[in-house]
């Protein structure tokens, strides 16, 4: 409304400079005071987009806490063909992950609140560790970073484990065993009666060095 408008202009919000300068510098936009004409809403409504673009700008690195569950392995290791990495959460970044929250109802980003700045930290934040309920056996943990595309660095002693699908090539667990440290333990799932949960076998990793 044009009283919302007004107030997101006045109060120093995150899209007040903006709301402002347009405001000043193309004053046919408006037909009179805050209210804005047909032309004005057109442009207004590209001056949003391009506003709220760039609040997409950080990155996000998805993890599990499981790493037997049947339909993860469909969905994110080839059918099966892949491997799971597993870290301690000891040891930065995984220190920091934060656990996603699964909702029934997701609730939507009230627009005003956003551009008039009243949506508090907490608020915000919330948005983005909450997920649709639909996935909750995913057990997800999401760590944050400023910058989208970047890369989260680790210690070699963060890297706990390596689980292997049971369809994962032999040349692959070799490979794998050449360029991983010592102490990562190895383990292959094989599919359970439940159908739902994999078993974890823990394999010997001095077996894969008659293949190298």
């Amino acid at each position: 409304s044009t009283e919302e408008l007004e107030k997101i202009a006045m109060n120093g919000g995150p899209f007040a400079e903006s709301l402002q300068q347009l405001h000043d510098s193309r004053p046919e936009l408006f037909a009179h005071g805050w209210q804005l004409n047909e032309d004005g809403y057109f442009y207004l409504r590209g001056l949003l987009a391009e506003h709220l673009s760039g609040l997409n700008e950080c990155g996000v690195c998805s993890l599990s806490a499981v790493a037997a569950n049947a339909k993860m392995w469909a969905h994110y290791a080839d059918a099966r063909r892949g491997f799971c990495l597993g870290f301690s959460t000891a040891h930065e970044p995984f220190s920091k992950a934060v656990g996603v929250s699964y909702a029934k109802d997701i609730r939507e980003v009230d627009a005003y609140k956003l551009l008039a700045g009243e949506l508090d930290d907490d608020e915000a934040f919330s948005f983005l560790v909450t997920k649709s309920d639909i996935w909750k056996e995913e057990c997800e943990y999401r760590i944050f970073n400023a910058e989208p595309d970047s890369h989260l660095h680790y210690e070699p002693d963060a890297l706990q484990s390596a689980i292997f699908g049971d369809r994962t090539p032999v040349e692959h667990l070799v490979v794998t065993h050449s360029v991983l440290p010592k102490h990562v333990e190895f383990f292959v799932t094989s599919p359970t009666a439940s159908n739902d949960r994999f078993e974890l076998t823990a394999m010997n990793r001095s077996i894969l060095e008659r293949y190298r």
